[in-house]
C-alpha cells in the first residue's frame, strides 16, 4: 500500500506539470503484484511507458531519475551525472550509505514528492550540491570508474 501511494502521488504530481513528461519503466520482474501501468493510466492517460528501452539512452535524456528504495539504477544515473529522487517505501533503505551521503534526494513521505520534484526542476544550487554529494559517494565506494572493464580483463589474463 505504501508503494502504491508513492506511485499514485508521483503520477499526480506530473499530471499537473504540463511542460514536463513522466516516463515510467516498470521493473522487468516476471511476477508483478502491482500493475503500475494500469494505476498510472487511471491518473493520467498521457503518461508514457517503456518496457524495453535502452536504459542508458533513457538516463542520458532525462532531467532526473525517480526510483524506489535506492535501486541500482540510481547508481547508474549518478554515474551519468543525473540527480536522483529515491522514494523510500521501506524504512531499511534510509540506513544505506547512499542516503547517508545525501547522494540522492531521499523522500520517505509521499506528501514531499511534489516539493522534491519542484526542487530538482528549479533549484540549481540544490541540484549542484546533490550532484557533488553523488560524486563523493561514487568516489568513496566505486573504484576503477571508467576503467573497470580494462582492469577486469587484466585480472582475468593474469590467471
Amino acid at each position: 500500500l505504501n508503494f502504491l501511494g508513492f506511485i499514485t502521488e508521483t503520477c499526480n504530481v506530473f499530471s499537473n506539470i504540463s511542460q514536463k513528461k513522466l516516463i515510467l519503466k516498470p521493473h522487468p520482474s516476471p511476477v508483478n503484484s502491482l500493475d503500475i501501468v494500469k494505476i498510472a493510466k487511471k491518473i493520467d492517460s498521457n503518461i508514457s511507458f517503456t518496457y524495453d528501452s535502452n536504459v542508458l539512452k533513457l538516463l542520458q535524456n532525462c532531467e532526473f531519475l525517480i526510483t524506489t528504495n535506492n535501486s541500482t539504477i540510481a547508481l547508474e544515473a549518478m554515474m551519468l551525472n543525473k540527480p536522483v529522487i529515491s522514494l523510500q517505501t521501506e524504512s531499511l533503505a534510509l540506513t544505506e550509505n547512499v542516503v547517508k551521503y545525501n547522494a540522492l534526494l531521499s523522500v520517505s513521505n509521499k506528501e514531499d514528492i511534489k516539493k522534491s520534484v519542484e526542487t530538482l526542476f528549479y533549484d540549481k544550487k540544490f541540484k549542484e550540491e546533490l550532484l557533488k554529494n553523488a560524486r563523493n559517494f561514487l568516489d568513496d565506494f566505486f573504484s576503477n570508474q571508467g576503467t573497470s572493464s580494462k582492469i577486469l580483463t587484466k585480472l582475468i589474463d593474469q590467471d
